[in-house]
């Protein structure tokens, strides 16, 4: 069962922020399919996560998925970055809308028949909770859920500070072995 499908696009980012739109959110990116030729066109693209800690800042060979909204000056969003043979998500929409197509199409083992549920839920009781979570609801015996769905593009072998970790020699370790940092 196919859950989501994205259509994606090919290209490197060149300066994020972008040398036209200022906020650290843009970038302006090279389409592939331009990169071997003399004259490239670069496209300003929307960066969710920011630069996420370098693998969507210059340089980075990154998935693009078309926008579909007019009033954006962006014509592409950054989903995805490639890092040799690895291609992390660095988009935390997409997480969140693979994880609504598994609700909506019964595949989470643990909530089955959700009957009902809304995104991005406000739950406010004073002196207690203030928060907002992806995804509220309840299943079909009235069992209500709350769901926060979290993306970890990153992840270390050991967590400890910059300096420290230069001073580590990782090369022996499997990257299957990293954990996500907090």
């Amino acid at each position: 069962m196919m859950l989501m499908k994205l259509e994606l696009v090919e290209g490197l980012v060149v300066k994020r922020p972008s040398r036209h739109v200022k906020t650290p959110y843009v970038a302006d990116v090279q389409m592939k399919d331009q990169m071997k030729g003399d004259q490239s066109t670069e496209i300003l693209a929307h960066s969710p996560s920011l630069g996420c800690a370098g693998l969507a800042d210059a340089n980075a060979v990154v998935l693009m998925e078309a926008v579909v909204r007019d009033s954006n000056k962006c014509s592409h969003t950054i989903c995805l970055s490639i890092q040799d043979t690895q291609i992390i998500g660095i988009n935390p929409k997409i997480a969140e809308n693979l994880v609504e197509s598994a609700l909506t199409k019964n595949c989470l083992s643990i909530l089955r028949n959700v009957r009902k549920y809304n995104r991005e839920t406000t739950i406010r009781v004073d002196g207690h909770v203030d928060s907002r979570f992806d995804y509220a609801g309840f299943d079909e015996q009235g069992r209500t859920f709350i769901m926060e769905v979290k993306v970890v593009p990153l992840a270390d072998y050991e967590n400890m500070a910059p300096k420290e970790r230069a001073k580590m020699d990782f090369s022996g370790r499997a990257p299957s072995s990293k954990v996500a940092s907090p």
